[in-house]
């Protein structure tokens, strides 16, 4: 290989070249490195505004561990802000939880819980120390499937109960196999009156949907025991979810998220227990 210095006109063209290059690099440093300032700056104010939001609260609640929502600003449903532990969510002595919907520095809040993993197939029961009619008409009390995924319909199933902000309209229940709005979807009852705790459950398989509302805390009771409140069964299979990334949540919401309680009942109720049995009843939780 011939030496550079031998060859005057060649060694000049590399110099040439090496200093092109030289600035060329420089100016796409510069460039480069004012993205990532920029870009340093935007990740550094996410860092800061995720430490100044405390975290996500985790409890165990009838043997599952739960998150408790927390958020500042308002959001679904119905644009509410949900508050953590010890504002709206409150976990008892007695192993209950009560959900609150509560004022604090002129903010109403709503409370949420829901579960870190999916449970799939199989009957679903909540027990409610208090009868769910007496709520507040601007209240809503949920307590359902849910999956960030849309695959259908996101995956929810409810059980619910409000009057929806409508005034002077009493408190109902609803089953709803999402989407509410197709005929067959839901069925709403009313409370005849009645007061004192509450027991909900639904059994989800491939093939039917079954709700049931029932007074006290005993077992599911059959059909035409006089306990029973109300009850349904959805069996379109065609349209029945089948499971995924859905989890249960328990949640206590204003109905229109900028409109607080109308006070005229309760901003609270107490959930006694979650039960779980899988589609074979042997294998429980």
């Amino acid at each position: 290989m011939q030496d550079l210095g031998s060859r005057p006109y060649l060694r000049a063209g590399v110099m040439l070249t090496l200093a092109f290059f030289v600035f060329l690099y420089s100016s796409c440093t510069n460039i480069t490195m004012q993205n990532y300032d920029e870009t340093m700056d935007a990740e550094m104010a996410a860092e800061k505004l995720a430490l100044s939001v405390k975290p996500s609260y985790i409890a165990n609640f009838s043997g599952i561990d739960w998150i408790v929502r927390r958020n500042s600003t308002p959001e679904g449903p119905q644009n509410n802000v949900f508050a953590g532990k010890g504002v709206a969510v409150s976990f008892n002595k007695d192993r209950s939880v009560t959900l609150k919907v509560a004022q604090k520095n002129g903010t109403w809040y709503g409370s949420e819980l829901y579960m870190t993993r999916g449970l799939g197939y199989g009957t679903y029961i909540f027990q409610l120390n208090e009868s769910p009619f007496e709520l507040d008409p601007n209240i809503v009390l949920g307590l359902f499937t849910y999956s960030p995924s849309e695959a259908y319909y996101h995956r929810e199933i409810d059980i619910e109960f409000s009057a929806w902000g409508v005034s002077g309209a009493p408190v109902k229940g609803q089953f709803v196999v999402q989407p509410y709005y197709q005929r067959g979807n839901m069925k709403t009852f009313a409370d005849n009156h009645l007061s004192g705790p509450v027991s909900c459950a639904f059994t989800w398989t491939a093939k039917a949907v079954s709700f049931l509302a029932w007074s006290g805390h005993g077992p599911m009771p059959a059909p035409g025991d006089p306990s029973v409140i109300a009850s349904g069964t959805f069996r379109n299979s065609a349209r029945i979810p089948k499971p995924g990334d859905e989890a249960v949540h328990l949640n206590l919401y204003l109905a229109h998220g900028s409109v607080p309680p109308a006070g005229t009942g309760r901003l609270d109720i107490t959930v006694k227990s979650f039960t779980f049995f899988a589609e074979n009843p042997m294998t429980s939780l």
